[in-house]
């Protein structure tokens, strides 16, 4: 009897392994490209922009992005229909712009900036990320990616991505934040997440993207 219960353990074990290193990079980002849209059409986008916004302590924010293939990217934040932040990055430079004092990318952040500012990054994941195992989000059974500083969760039965987790160094500090992506909705063809959830320590800031616009209103005088 004893014999009968090892084996049977030793068969579990073995499909447990087996099934979990079944399961890499490929098969997550390959799921999560079919469950948006595949990946031919989503070869097809040579720009993106898209304005999200926001409610922050009585304060009308607006987040607006712009990307161009391959990983050009600006970001702007307005409070109030005033600027006051600015990410601008050409592909092989770039800097950022608070409270009217302009800073250049150290190489550091210009050689993630290289990796990170793809539309859809995940493609560089095929062949950097790492799969680190299973977690929950919300309930759900997502497979998590490692990516230098950055961890993705995808649901393992949609494919979607539901989770981005990021550590920031400040001085000697470490800042941990979470991006929840939920209400999925397509865009030509492509579902983007609609609204997302950020959380920094104690702090919450829900945005809504009011806007998504697919190759066009982009020029590369926008990343300058």
């Amino acid at each position: 009897m004893l014999k009968t219960h090892s084996k049977i353990v030793a068969v579990f074990c073995f499909w447990s392994f087996t099934l979990f290193a079944q399961i890499n990079v490929d098969n997550v980002i390959d799921d999560y490209f079919k469950a948006i849209g595949g990946v031919d059409l989503l070869k097809q986008v040579t720009t993106f922009s898209s304005v999200s916004v926001t409610n922050l302590n009585g304060e009308h924010i607006e987040l607006r992005t712009k990307q161009k293939f391959p990983n050009l990217k600006l970001m702007e934040i307005y409070k109030n229909d005033v600027l006051i932040s600015k990410k601008v990055f050409n592909g092989k430079k770039g800097y950022k712009l608070t409270k009217g004092v302009k800073k250049k990318y150290t190489e550091e952040e210009i050689v993630n900036e290289k990796k990170l500012s793809a539309v859809f990054p995940e493609f560089g994941f095929l062949n950097t990320a790492a799969y680190v195992g299973e977690a929950h989000v919300s309930g759900k059974l997502c497979h998590v990616l490692s990516f230098e500083n950055k961890k993705m969760y995808y649901d393992s039965l949609s494919g979607l991505k539901l989770k981005a987790v990021t550590v920031f160094k400040k001085d000697t500090k470490e800042i941990i934040q979470e991006t929840y992506y939920s209400d999925y909705k397509k865009v030509k063809g492509i579902l983007f997440p609609l609204t997302y959830l950020i959380k920094v320590k104690d702090m919450e800031i829900l945005y809504t993207v009011e806007s998504i616009s697919l190759n066009r209103d982009v020029i590369l005088s926008d990343f300058e």
